[in-house]
């Protein structure tokens, strides 16, 4: 890269960022006189601004830094794992099946998978499966994993693994 495409552009002032929302409400058709909007709940601001990212007008910048590995395809694979062992494996006390503890479950597949779990710690795997698990909820997985085209599809994308 060049020196010239290294460089950050200096953010806008805020006259400029209002000359640019007028414009685009003048490109949109929207009204934008003062009186138009008492609520002032800033809808027409939202949809301006809706109607220039889809028109490819405005681009939001991408994300920084590279996303962990357990909130991809690793971390659903875990998720899933020891909550399928917890599932199978159930602990009865007085009666009444309760399900094994995190520790003791993660344990258990670090020696029944050595080959894929192995190389972790027992304490980083938790770390990892909490972790995983803010990622990978329930209802996150079904969403995910029913929708086809979810950004966040693990066989599909395969650089979210």
């Amino acid at each position: 890269m060049s020196a010239t495409q290294n460089r950050r552009r200096p953010p806008l002032s805020a006259t400029e960022t209002v000359r640019i929302i007028a414009r685009l409400f003048d490109r949109y058709g929207i009204d934008r006189r003062p009186d138009r909007d008492r609520s002032r709940d800033g809808e027409g601001f939202e949809r301006v601004l809706f109607y220039a990212v889809r028109d490819g007008l405005i681009r939001l910048p991408p994300k920084r830094g590279a996303p962990s590995k357990w909130q991809g395809k690793l971390g659903l694979e875990l998720v899933e794992a020891v909550e399928a062992y917890r599932m199978a494996n159930p602990i009865i006390r007085k009666g009444a099946p309760r399900l094994m503890s995190l520790a003791k479950a993660i344990r258990a597949l670090r020696e029944q998978h050595p080959d894929k779990w192995g190389e972790y710690l027992s304490d980083d795997l938790e770390k990892r499966y909490h972790e995983a698990k803010k990622t990978w909820s329930y209802v996150n997985r079904l969403m995910v994993l029913l929708d086809r085209w979810h950004e966040k599809r693990p066989d599909i994308y395969p650089e979210n693994s």
